[in-house]
């Protein structure tokens, strides 16, 4: 089982990456969306949560959220989230066990919760600029990165002991 894994995985992630560099870097309005998305929610949500006034600034490379203070975070096109969807489908679909009806749910389930999840990581890491350059430059490369595959770790852990027989 575990050869047949391992084939599976190398081909998904095979195609994956081929179709990462040739198709969606070849693309950048993908990634462009992508962050745009991130940012018009991550945005809305710090306005709504806490009454502040938080801009949005659209460059070249991606988007900078900035509240009332001035205190900025940049979302690079890197920081949007995609390649952790297409790592979490990758692993998932090359899983040798369940349907694709099942994945396919799992999938959906998983992209959802890495997306509020790297909404949540922006929204505590605006919060967090304004108290601290140091602890964001932490959370932002080692703890929030930890924590997003911790939760892949834990959704794929948990598709496995569902249909895993």
């Amino acid at each position: 089982m575990i050869e047949r894994w391992f084939m599976n995985a190398f081909v998904i992630f095979t195609l994956g990456f081929l179709i990462d560099y040739s198709i969606l870097n070849a693309t950048p309005w993908v990634d462009k969306k992508f962050t745009e998305i991130t940012a018009q929610v991550s945005q809305w949500l710090i306005s709504v949560t806490t009454n502040a006034d938080v801009g949005m600034y659209v460059e070249r490379i991606g988007i900078q959220i900035c509240t009332k203070g001035n205190h900025c975070i940049y979302i690079g096109d890197a920081c949007n989230g995609r390649n952790l969807y297409l790592v979490y489908v990758g692993l998932l679909v090359s899983i040798p066990y369940g349907d694709w009806k099942n994945k396919t749910i799992f999938s959906l389930i998983g992209i959802s919760l890495i997306f509020l999840a790297n909404i949540l990581r922006i929204i505590f890491l605006v919060a967090l600029i304004d108290v601290s350059f140091d602890l964001f430059s932490v959370f932002h490369h080692y703890i929030f990165q930890l924590l997003l595959y911790l939760l892949m770790f834990g959704l794929w852990n948990q598709y496995l002991k569902k249909y895993k027989k």
